[in-house]
């Protein structure tokens, strides 16, 4: 359990370094995503 919190401290002091890497990841998903709904549904 130790070991998880470590990671997620971690994660978090990564994701807040690299911001904008971080919401640009973020909108390529969330992109990504719908396309694959747009096409899967027609």
């Amino acid at each position: 359990m130790e070991n998880l919190l470590q990671d997620l401290r971690y994660a978090l002091r990564m994701l807040r370094k690299s911001a904008g890497l971080s919401a640009a990841a973020v909108e390529n998903q969330t992109s990504l995503d719908h396309a694959r709904r747009l096409f899967y549904t027609t």
